[in-house]
C-alpha cells in the first residue's frame, strides 16, 4: 500500500512539473539559443524573408502581384529551424513558458519599426481562439505572446475579437485556408470606444496565407480603427515545409 501510493506522488510530482515547465530547460535561454541565427530582414508588406534594400522599401517579388497583409507586418523570424521548433512546442507541446520571451522579441521588433513614442500609444489586440481549442490545448498562445509583447511596449491590450467555431488551420490546405470566412467571427460592444481614431496591432503566432488577420483586421477596422497592423512570431515563407516537434525534457 505504501509503495503503491508513493508511486502515485512520483506521478503526481512529474505531472505538476511537466505541466509548470520546471522539468525543461529555462524557456529564455533555449528562446535565446533556438532565435540565435537565421533571423535577417524580411518584406514589411507580407512579412516574408528578403533583402535588406527591399525590406525598407516594402513588397518583394514574391507579394508584388499580391496584397498587403493589411498595413504590413512585423515578425520575429522565418516559420523555419529553431523559430518553427519554438511556435510548435508552445502551441502543440503545452510548453507555455515560451511565450513570454517569444512575446518580449515580438515587441522589440515593434518598438524598433514603430518608434518607441508610437508603440506606447497602440492598441495589442490577440487573435481569437475558439472556447473549444482554448479548453483543449489550456491556453491560447496569441494571447500570451500578446500580452508580453504589450508589456514590452507600454501599451494597452485589450482582447476585442472572439470566435464562436470555427476549424483550426494548422495542416489545411493552402486553398482551404483561403477559402475561410467570417462566419463565426464577432467583435465586442466595447471595441467601437477603445478603437476609435487609433492604431491597432493584431498579434498572433504564424503567419501563413494572412486570410485569417485579414478577417480580424476587417472586423477592426470596421470597429473604427484607423490602422491594423500584424505582429507575429514566425511567418510561413515554404508552404511545403514541415518540422519536427522538439520539446526538451
Amino acid at each position: 500500500m505504501r509503495q503503491e501510493t508513493s508511486e502515485w506522488r512520483k506521478a503526481g510530482r512529474r505531472a505538476v512539473e511537466t505541466w509548470i515547465g520546471r522539468s525543461r530547460p529555462d524557456a529564455e535561454r533555449w528562446v535565446r539559443a533556438r532565435l540565435s541565427r537565421g533571423r535577417g530582414p524580411w518584406c514589411r508588406r507580407c512579412g516574408r524573408s528578403t533583402t535588406a534594400m527591399r525590406a525598407v522599401e516594402g513588397g518583394c517579388q514574391q507579394c508584388d502581384a499580391e496584397s498587403a497583409v493589411l498595413e504590413g507586418v512585423v515578425r520575429v523570424g522565418a516559420y523555419a529551424g529553431g523559430c518553427a521548433e519554438l511556435v510548435q512546442s508552445l502551441k502543440y507541446g503545452g510548453w507555455w513558458e515560451l511565450a513570454k520571451p517569444l512575446g518580449r522579441r515580438l515587441g522589440w521588433a515593434l518598438r524598433a519599426q514603430l518608434g518607441a513614442g508610437l508603440a506606447c500609444e497602440v492598441v495589442v489586440v490577440p487573435m481569437p481562439s475558439t472556447l473549444r481549442r482554448r479548453l483543449k490545448r489550456g491556453f491560447n498562445p496569441a494571447g500570451l505572446i500578446a500580452d508580453a509583447a504589450a508589456i514590452e511596449m507600454r501599451a494597452v491590450r485589450a482582447r476585442l475579437l472572439w470566435r464562436s467555431h470555427g476549424r483550426a488551420q494548422a495542416g489545411r490546405s493552402r486553398s482551404a485556408r483561403l477559402a475561410m470566412t467570417a462566419r463565426g467571427w464577432h467583435v465586442y460592444p466595447r471595441a467601437r470606444k477603445l478603437l476609435r481614431g487609433r492604431s491597432v496591432i493584431l498579434i498572433d503566432d504564424v503567419l501563413t496565407t494572412g486570410r485569417s488577420v485579414r478577417i480580424a483586421g476587417g472586423f477592426l477596422q470596421r470597429a473604427g480603427a484607423a490602422s491594423v497592423q500584424v505582429g507575429v512570431v514566425a511567418v510561413t515563407e515554404n508552404k511545403k515545409a514541415s518540422f519536427d516537434l522538439i520539446i526538451p525534457r
